[in-house]
């Protein structure tokens, strides 16, 4: 998005965000929303509580990890190749 904002956008750019399923999605709601537990402990070992301001603190690669799993949960659809989807629609 933000190289079609510049005007430096491929066609390859624009793929990429047509088939990102995470597209139209604020990953940093998807995780505030959908993370109820996790693994994350800070220094000492001692877990870290799920809050909005631990969340804010999670860098990029672990918040797209993050969201694509709660839309994963959600939304499982968007992450079904043509076939699994014309599958669906013929069982019901």
């Amino acid at each position: 998005m933000r190289r079609a904002a510049a005007g430096i956008a491929t066609n390859a750019d624009a793929e990429k965000v047509l088939h990102d399923p995470l597209s139209g999605y604020d990953r940093i709601t998807l995780c505030k929303e959908g993370v109820k537990a996790w693994t994350c402990v800070d220094k000492d070992g001692k877990p870290l509580p799920v809050t909005p301001e631990a969340i804010n603190d999670l860098d990029e690669d672990a918040l797209e990890w993050m969201a694509t799993q709660v839309l994963k949960l959600t939304k499982p659809s968007l992450f079904q190749t043509d076939d699994e989807k014309a599958a669906d629609r013929k069982n019901g």
